[in-house]
């Protein structure tokens, strides 16, 4: 059995994306987008206490590693 999840050929990355741009690209190209993703990749970090350094969003839509 063969699963195809894109109908069209994929398109390239963009160039001059910051690295958390290209992971939201990235994530966007998986199905059912980044939505469905990020609960599989971040689900452990939201569900248990941070423990030590963490990243917190700050105002602005800044993150800041806090410790």
């Amino acid at each position: 059995m063969q699963a195809t999840y894109m109908l069209a050929a994929p398109e390239p990355m963009p160039q001059g994306l910051d690295p958390y741009q290209e992971m939201i690209w990235q994530l966007n190209r998986l199905p059912g987008g980044a939505a469905a993703a990020i609960p599989d990749f971040f689900g452990n970090l939201l569900a248990d206490a941070p423990a030590g350094d963490c990243w917190r969003l700050k105002e602005g839509g800044q993150i800041d590693l806090h410790g």
